[in-house]
Order: structure tokens, then sequence, then C-alpha cells
């Protein structure tokens, strides 16, 4: 009976042990990310924490490439060329932040004020060596003083051309922004900055159109306001080989009024000598 009792006494300790066990496995188990195998004894949490391993092991080469991706975008933005920065206002700075070329294209009408201004700045790039394009409507031949700001601008080394049509004020950058102002200068009311590629190269495009389809300003655009129709007749004669007896026959006028009309272009072009005023009237273009 003793011996009975000991037995069963015995096993109830095997049993409450294995419980305890049991517990603590769970416990732990249960600390761990689940993998949905249920946890069961030892062999079954070693399997957990070596799908634990595993995860852990995926999610550090996957860290790892990330940062190789990271490090090799840093190298490629510090090699990249660094643009110029986009000045926060438009206008006047932005124009004045080219480094390369401007196109301009002058408002209708311009003042005098306003053609001195563009002067002003055109001086000041071609001086830093951007190179300039400038379209003027032909309104700008009936301010006072415009036939003159055209002849300064061109020996600047400033592109000139003068068009009909009618246009607002803009100004393409370095080919990377368009400035464009309903007023007649920058700093006026109505301005826009264009800097979307799309943008730019619309307008681009635009501006290159109209370029095409203007009329050259040549340096001699003075000298040809001055001299007449009538000198301007005799210098591309004598260009072509007349003799005077011909030129006054073909022009109406007595062999006296043309020396007279040679002395006064001469005078105007600034030449000492017939063959000097010829030589000048086509170095200014004014024989085309």
């Amino acid at each position: 009976m003793f011996v009975h009792s000991v037995g069963i006494a015995r096993k109830d300790a095997a049993v409450r042990s294995g419980h305890r066990q049991t517990t603590a496995l769970r416990t732990v188990g249960g600390a761990l990310p689940s993998t949905g195998v249920e946890t069961a004894g030892p062999s079954s949490l070693e399997g957990e924490l070596d799908a634990v391993e595993a995860a852990l092991t995926r999610a550090q080469a996957a860290l790892k490439e990330q940062l190789a991706r990271a490090r090799s975008l840093r190298r490629e933005l510090a090699e990249a060329p660094r643009l110029a920065p986009v000045p926060e206002e438009p206008g006047r700075e932005l124009v004045l932040s080219a480094r390369r070329e401007v196109w301009v294209a002058l408002a209708p009408a311009p003042s005098l004020a306003c053609l001195k201004d563009a002067e002003a700045q055109f001086a000041d790039l071609t001086s830093q060596g951007v190179a300039l394009r400038a379209l003027y409507p032909r309104t700008v031949l009936a301010v006072d003083g415009g036939a003159e700001h055209l002849e300064r601008t061109a020996e600047l080394g400033v592109e000139c051309r003068v068009v009909d049509i009618q246009q607002i004020f803009t100004a393409v950058v370095d080919q990377q922004f368009v400035f464009m102002a309903a007023g007649l200068r920058p700093g006026e009311e109505g301005e826009t900055v264009f800097r979307a590629p799309r943008d730019v190269a619309l307008l681009r495009q635009s501006f290159e159109r109209t370029w095409c389809s203007a009329r050259r300003v040549h340096p001699g655009s003075r000298a040809r306001q001055r001299l007449t129709a009538e000198q301007l007749t005799m210098l591309r004669l004598m260009n072509s080989g007349v003799k005077d007896e011909k030129i006054a026959r073909l022009m109406g006028v007595s062999s006296r009024t043309l020396s007279r009309l040679m002395a006064r272009a001469m005078e105007e072009l600034e030449a000492r000598s017939r063959f000097e005023a010829g030589a000048r009237a086509a170095e200014l273009g004014l024989l085309s």
C-alpha cells in the first residue's frame, strides 16, 4: 500500500514538471515572431529560432543593398555639373544672371528711357562675353534717338533686327529660362518666368521664327538715316564701276550736282576720298 502511494506521488510530480517545462517554452515562443508553427517542444522552438535568424539575415542583406545605392547616388550627385542658381526675383536680375547668351524682344513703342536702360544692360552683358540678340519693333525708328541707339547697340556687338509685328517684352536667358513682361521693360506688372523645359523650348522656337523673318540692322544705320536716296544710289552705281558721266545721266543730274552729292556723302561717311567713301559704305552695309 505504501509502495503504491509512493508510485502515484512520483507520477504526479513528473506530470507537474512536464507542465512547467511546456509553459516555459510557450512563454519564450510567444516573445518571438510567429512562424505559424505551434510550439510543441524544444525541437519546435529551435525551428522558430532558425526562421527568425534567416529573416534577420535577409533584412541585413536588403539594408546593405539600400546603403550601397544611397552611396552610389551621393557620388553621382557630387559629380553632376552644378547649374547656376535661379534668381528669386524675375526681370532685371534674371537677365543679368546670363552666362552665355540672351535673346531679347522689346515691346512696342519703347521710350527713350527704356532704350537707354536696355543699352546699359547690353553693355554690361557684352563686357562679360554674353552673346546678344535684340528684336526691335519698327516703331523704334520713330523714337527720337532710336536710330542712334540701334547704331550704338550694334557697335557693342549685339545682333539687332527690326520686326513689323507687335510683341511683348521677352528675354530668353541661356536657353534655360524665359522671362516675359506685359509692360515695356522688367520691373513692371504682369511678369512671368517660364522654367519648364517644354515651355522654354516652345518660346525659343517662337522667337527664332520671328528672328528669321526680321530685317537686319547694320552698324551703318545712322549713316543710312543721314544719306539721301540720291547719295545712296550714286554710291551703289560707283561701287558697280559705272563712270561719273553715265551716273549723272542715269540719275538725271549734272556733273556739278553729282560732285556736290559726292562731297556731302564723303562728309557723312567721314571719308577723305571717293574710294574711302565707297569702302566705308560697303563696310556699313549701305550698298546692299
